[in-house]
């Protein structure tokens, strides 16, 4: 659980009072420490504009985000993973999503009436394969590796990079009543298109119960109103006529066939209005 935030810098902090403000009522401690007065906190995250204090703060694997500003533009931050520039702009809980993923647990990404949306952990990999298990599942889309090690690797690799970069990818629905895994929903980019795309898969028994129509809702509300997307599409075989319906109750508009790795789609595209 994330306690402090520790603010080790040269340049002088504007002005936090909203941050402070939302972390009074979450129970989270805001100070500064300069660098004569250093200590090591569990449960903090360390805010410095100093390379050679964030690489001492790494080396002690500590949670650190680099402050970017005018006067420090020289030096190198290259070896922390997370930099940000206006202060002013950020809220508690970009800190506390920072501080989950540093410990390598999953953000919450959106709630439904009986879904939780998140993103996936290597701890998931089971469950994701149970999703998996139904025959008509990979009737119309990629299954996993039949070795468990490689999709793990994939996994762990998918996790560190992709979440990291873009912000968004392949996430898991979690049924709210029984804490159970029933699918995969996300927004992704294919190589070669322009949009984003929205892909879901629910498993078998879970399937006609309206989840698909419940989650995708929710991950195209986050795609216009969070990541700001303007299209995003779908690509669905042909056979698929549950997707395809689905895509229509959603809103999106078929727009041709298009063909991607020697395989032919159908391509619907819903538009997100300002």
């Amino acid at each position: 659980m994330l306690k402090y935030i520790v603010f080790i810098t040269q340049k002088q902090l504007p002005l936090l009072d909203e941050l402070k403000s939302q972390c009074t009522k979450k129970g989270v401690i805001i100070c500064e420490i300069f660098p004569e007065n250093e200590t090591l906190i569990e449960e903090t995250i360390y805010v410095t504009d100093n390379e050679e204090i964030c690489k001492g703060l790494l080396n002690e694997n500590a949670c650190v985000m680099a402050w970017m500003h005018e006067e420090n533009k020289e030096q190198n931050f290259s070896a922390v993973s997370y930099a940000i520039e206006n202060l002013e702009e950020i809220d508690f809980t970009y800190f506390e999503k920072i501080y989950l993923r540093y410990l390598g647990l999953p953000w919450k990404i959106a709630e439904t009436k009986r879904c939780i949306i998140r993103e996936m952990t290597e701890a998931d990999l089971d469950d994701v394969y149970n999703v998996y298990n139904g025959k008509s599942i990979t009737k119309y889309m990629e299954g996993l590796y039949e070795d468990r090690q490689e999709e793990l690797e994939y996994t762990r690799s998918y996790i560190q990079n992709a979440y990291t970069f873009w912000g968004f990818g392949t996430w898991i629905i979690e049924k709210k009543e029984a804490h159970s895994i029933i699918g995969r929903i996300g927004l992704n980019m294919r190589e070669g298109f322009e949009d984003i795309e929205l892909g879901f898969v629910i498993m078998e028994e879970e399937q006609r119960k309206g989840y698909a129509l419940e989650c995708c809702r929710a991950v195209l509300i986050l795609a216009k109103e969070e990541f700001e997307f303007e299209r995003v599409q779908a690509l669905i075989h042909e056979g698929n006529i549950a997707s395809v319906g689905l895509c229509k109750k959603l809103g999106f508009i078929f727009e041709g066939k298009v063909k991607d790795e020697g395989k032919e789609y159908l391509k619907f595209i819903k538009t997100l209005h300002s």
